[in-house]
C-alpha cells in the first residue's frame, strides 16, 4: 500500500515536470513571462518616480523652501474637523512640522504620528497644486520656518488611534 502511495505521488509530480516543461517550449507572449513583465513594470515606476522628483526639484529650486499654512483637516468623521498648522519642505517633498488643536480655545500640541502620516498624504496626494499655489489657497512661503514650528508641546489629550 505505501508503495501505491508513493508510486501515485512519484506519478503526479512526474506528470507537473512534464507539464511544466510543455509549458517552458510553448510559444512565449509578445510581453515575456509575468515576472519579466512584472520587472518591468517596476522599473517604469521607479523611472517615473524618479523624473517626478527631478520635475519637483527644479520647480523649487527658484521658490522658497517652505510651505506654511493653517488648515482645518477631517481625520475621521467621528473626530470631525480638527484645526491643523503646518510647515511643508518643498525639497524633500516631506511635512516637516504639524500642530493640532480640538477647538480655537484649546492649545496648539503635536501631531500624533499618525496625523502627521494623514496630513502630509493629503497634501502630497490630494492638495500638491496648493503647494505651489500658495497665494491662492491662502498659504505663506519662506526660505524658514515659521517661529511656532520650533515650539512643539507634547500631545496631552489623550485620542484613540480610530480617531486620530
Amino acid at each position: 500500500m505505501a508503495e501505491r502511495a508513493l508510486s501515485a505521488e512519484t506519478e503526479r509530480l512526474i506528470g507537473l515536470l512534464e507539464r511544466s516543461r510543455r509549458a517552458e517550449a510553448a510559444p512565449r507572449s509578445p510581453h515575456g513571462t509575468l515576472a519579466e513583465a512584472l520587472e518591468r513594470l517596476e522599473a517604469d515606476v521607479i523611472r517615473a518616480e524618479q523624473e517626478q522628483t527631478s520635475a519637483r526639484r527644479s520647480k523649487a529650486a527658484d521658490r522658497p523652501r517652505y510651505v506654511h499654512g493653517e488648515w482645518n483637516h477631517i481625520f475621521s468623521e467621528r473626530r470631525g474637523t480638527t484645526e491643523t498648522r503646518w510647515v511643508f519642505d518643498r525639497t524633500g517633498w516631506r511635512l516637516v512640522a504639524l500642530q493640532v488643536r480640538e477647538g480655537a480655545a484649546a492649545p496648539w500640541q503635536q501631531g500624533l504620528a499618525v496625523e502627521w502620516a494623514d496630513v502630509e498624504d493629503s497634501l502630497t496626494s490630494a492638495n500638491a497644486e496648493a503647494l505651489w499655489a500658495c497665494d491662492e489657497h491662502g498659504l505663506a512661503e519662506g526660505d524658514i520656518p515659521p517661529a511656532w514650528a520650533g515650539t512643539l508641546r507634547p500631545r496631552t489629550l489623550p485620542l484613540l488611534l480610530d480617531e486620530a
